[in-house]
């Protein structure tokens, strides 16, 4: 039978998502198909896109949905995300960078524009209705945000609904301009639920405890958190004399001593933006109790990372894992019940929960 996951809209009533959620086979199964195959992905920085005449295969969410797909420059200067199957036999177009102006199949010589735009083949005279437009690559969705690129399968939401908060709060940033700090680079697999990944990431309950934060938990009292559709913008305080950002006036903060803006974007995207730079996280599925973590290190200030908050990020990162590996094995335990959540502490994890839920049962709201 499959299990019912609800979880209560007044945070104050609400018991946290069943326990099942992070190790049955059959939710987690549920999961990428009802989730991140209807969800918007972080694909990379857009210097790393392919340039005019080029095509990039690249595998969507590999370990779970394994989409093979292209990020392509075509004729006109517009980029597309396609998908890399052959429209006749489903042979991988490309498995290798390409800077021709056709996608030709190896396997038998079907050719495509790098728009998708099927072009010809061998072998089909006399095929009735042929060819149509289903010869086609099939488009995906694809856009843009500050230098970012963002794509998705069959997206529930359109991209403004997912990423627009972020946008508009944080357009002070200069993310654009930010340049990648390849050696804070790091790809590492833990043995959790992704999802508990995103709730250790989505309260800074346990900041005073595990990481011993400056100023304490009296500090940590100073902090917020903000709700938004489908993101939740989590905003620290400095501590002392740490550095905090310049804000315009007409910002929501402007004039308080901001730290750091964490933001995370449904379903598996942390962005945490610092005075020095942007520390940028995604966490893939892999299995019921295993993820894949992404970190990337972006900054216009590469002479301020060694101060303030974020300052320590490899070392908070370390704990951050072990505790998320813990929970994990506790979750499983047959005597546990489904907790309550901290109406103090916890309303961005209730908020992602309810995200869960619905996306579980087939609704998006």
């Amino acid at each position: 039978m499959t299990k019912r996951l609800e979880v209560h809209p007044d945070i104050r009533q609400a018991r946290r998502l069943d326990g099942a959620f992070y190790h049955e086979p059959e939710l987690y199964s549920r999961a990428l198909e009802r989730i991140f195959a209807r969800s918007w992905q972080w694909l990379g920085p857009t210097g790393e896109a392919p340039g005019p005449g080029e095509a990039l295969p690249f595998t969507f969410l590999e370990g779970s949905l394994d989409e093979p797909l292209l990020l392509t420059w075509a004729e006109g200067g517009k980029m597309k995300l396609l998908s890399n199957a052959c429209t006749h036999r489903g042979m991988l177009l490309c498995t290798g960078s390409h800077s021709q102006r056709h996608l030709r199949c190896p396997y038998h010589g079907r050719r495509f524009l790098l728009d998708g735009a099927f072009v010809s083949t061998p072998g089909f005279e006399g095929a009735e209705g042929f060819p149509s437009a289903e010869e086609d690559l099939p488009q995906l969705a694809l856009e843009e945000l500050d230098g970012h690129l963002f794509g998705a399968v069959d997206p529930a939401v359109g991209f403004k609904e997912t990423a627009g908060s972020f946008r508009s709060i944080s357009s002070f940033a200069p993310l654009g301009k930010m340049r990648e700090n390849h050696r804070a680079a790091k790809v590492c697999e833990l043995k959790a639920n992704w999802a508990l990944f995103v709730e250790d990431h989505l309260e800074g309950f346990h900041v005073p405890v595990v990481h011993s934060e400056p100023g304490g938990p009296a500090n940590h009292a100073a902090n917020r958190t903000e709700l938004f559709p489908w993101s939740v913008l989590y905003v620290r305080i400095a501590a002392g004399a740490d550095p905090v950002f310049w804000l315009p006036e007409n910002h929501p903060d402007s004039g308080k001593r901001v730290a750091a803006f964490h933001w995370w974007i449904w379903p598996n995207l942390m962005l945490d933006l610092y005075p020095w730079g942007l520390s940028l996280i995604r966490v893939d599925p892999l299995g019921p109790a295993r993820c894949r973590v992404t970190s990337r290190s972006f900054s216009d200030r590469p002479e301020s990372t060694g101060a303030g908050a974020g300052s320590d990020l490899r070392g908070e990162e370390l704990e951050d894992e072990e505790f998320v590996e813990t929970v994990q094995r506790g979750v499983r335990s047959r005597l546990r019940r489904s907790g309550r959540y901290s109406p103090a502490h916890e309303a961005g994890v209730h908020a992602f929960h309810r995200m869960i839920a619905a996306a579980m049962a087939g609704s998006a709201e």
